[in-house]
């Protein structure tokens, strides 16, 4: 119940939200008289908001919050993780929702219908990200900006993923892919060289400038600069192999008036990628299909099952923890057998 305390000469409006916080704010008078006219208006909102009645506060809308999370993301994130959540809200969360649905009434349940929902179409890790990844990170930061209370972020947990098969590629598919892409085009086969030697991700790749590799140390620095940032908006060195440093010094020499590595945007990759993928004669549908991420899997694949430890994959392929990394920990030869054969009793 909501009542009326002084401190000096205001008199504040003193209550416990639906969590049971307690919560005070300024009537902005010392006139006991206007104070109580000002309790007995916030009673009354306090109740239409309860039984989900409409109130005269302020209504946030999920567009107008929408725009106001993207824009905040675009001077934070890399484009493309914008551009991705751009489309799950546009595509997938407002759809449902609607756009005019004031955020305090996203309820857990709500939510809960939608993951039902999405889960007729996709799996429940793709679900997991529109509902924990995107929806309620964005009314969390609401929260930070004032404009939602924290009691209305609802509870909801998340679903079950099943682990799936990791795919990557086999040396005969690797030999396969590299012919074809040696036929398609200059830049594909460079792409594709860097992508199984390094574990970049094709984003980073995109963007790799000649300025970021050091052909005398040996070395790729994948950093955040103006305008582009990394996944996990954090700088790493990646160590070339002599072959990928012989390989991209000659491909430089063929192209030296480039800045950029690759002239390709992100898209026009995907595209040439998924023509390549074709041409190979790997599969485009199904769980064994190949994508540009597989090439990411190889290398790290690769990596464990000579033995690298979990922790210098993670490093290389810019992890903020290894807890990802152990997709790959199965591949480890002998990893477990290594560790009970060390008991003697």
């Amino acid at each position: 119940m909501a009542s009326l305390v002084k401190r000096g000469r205001i008199w504040y409006v003193d209550y416990f939200d639906a969590a049971g916080k307690r919560r005070r704010f300024s009537t902005k008078t010392d006139k006991k008289k206007i104070a109580q006219d000002v309790l007995s208006r916030f009673r009354v909102e306090l109740s239409l908001d309860a039984n989900q009645l409409p109130t005269k506060r302020k209504k946030i809308t999920l567009e107008t919050l929408k725009e106001k999370y993207l824009e905040f993301v675009s001077s934070t994130q890399a484009e493309r993780w914008v551009y991705n959540k751009r489309l799950i809200l546009e595509n997938k969360i407002i759809p449902f929702f609607g756009k005019d649905t004031d955020i305090k009434r996203i309820t857990g349940m709500k939510i809960e219908e939608y993951q039902r929902e999405r889960l007729k179409d996709v799996s429940a890790r793709t679900v997991n990200i529109d509902t924990h990844h995107v929806l309620l990170v964005m009314l969390n930061k609401a929260v930070d900006w004032k404009i939602l209370p924290a009691s209305s972020i609802p509870k909801v947990a998340k679903l079950p993923e099943t682990e799936g098969r990791l795919r990557f590629l086999n040396q005969q598919e690797i030999q396969q892919l590299i012919t074809t892409a040696q036929n398609q085009s200059g830049e594909i086969h460079c792409f594709v060289t860097i992508a199984l030697n390094t574990g970049m991700r094709a984003g980073e790749i995109v963007a790799l400038r000649w300025r970021d590799i050091d052909f005398t140390s040996k070395l790729i620095t994948v950093a955040p600069r103006e305008g582009w940032t990394t996944k996990t908006r954090k700088r790493r060195d990646i160590p070339m192999n002599q072959p990928l440093h012989d390989f991209l010094q000659s491909y430089q020499q063929s192209n030296p008036s480039s800045e950029m590595v690759l002239n390709l945007s992100y898209d026009a990759l995907k595209k040439r990628f998924k023509r390549l993928i074709e041409q190979s004669g790997l599969p485009t549908t199904g769980e064994d299909k190949v994508t540009a991420h597989t090439l990411r899997h190889t290398f790290a694949s690769n990596l464990v099952m000579k033995g690298i430890p979990l922790y210098t994959v993670a490093q290389l392929l810019g992890h903020s923890n290894t807890e990802t990394t152990k997709l790959y920990s199965h591949l480890a030869p002998g990893h477990l057998k290594n560790a009970v054969d060390c008991l003697e009793f």
